[in-house]
């Protein structure tokens, strides 16, 4: 079967999430370890373990910018796996996002960032939706292999 379009865009979206996460990541990095190097020639008294802890943040985004290529390449392939773990992803997002609306912080927010903030709690359950629906499942169904009859 043919990949839906939605999944390929997904997918899509997926592999340019990893790279932007990759560039991000990178930039920390190479900006952590630039800082940390001027600390160590100047004695400055910021603290550099403080710096690294930011440093680790760029190592969390390389490993979050693989998972996203795993996931993309997943969707791509249409392995089942991917379609629960984006499923799984979109629902955590979607509590993540409600969560931060209700949790009274809200009323700080500008109207840029609520809106932000719904429009990603909308793409979300758009991709949950969409992932759930029987024509695409069964897309992701017909494409694993069928089961060895001889055991």
């Amino acid at each position: 079967m043919r990949r839906p379009l939605g999944v390929t865009i997904i997918a899509i979206s997926c592999y340019l999430l990893a790279v932007l996460f990759v560039c991000l990541g990178i930039a920390i990095i190479l900006r952590v370890t630039a800082l940390v190097n001027m600390i160590h020639q100047t004695d400055s008294s910021v603290t550099v373990g403080a710096l690294q802890s930011v440093g680790l943040g760029g190592i969390a985004l390389l490993f979050a910018a693989a998972l996203e290529a795993v996931l993309g390449r997943g969707l791509w392939r249409l392995k089942n796996w991917a379609r629960i773990v984006a499923i799984v992803l979109s629902a955590l997002g979607v509590v993540s996002l409600l969560q931060e609306l209700f949790a009274g912080d809200a009323a700080r927010w500008s109207i840029l960032t609520l809106f932000w903030n719904m429009f990603w709690l909308a793409i979300n359950a758009l991709i949950i939706w969409y992932l759930l629906k029987p024509d695409v499942s069964a897309a992701f169904r017909s494409n694993q292999p069928a089961p060895n009859p001889n055991g």
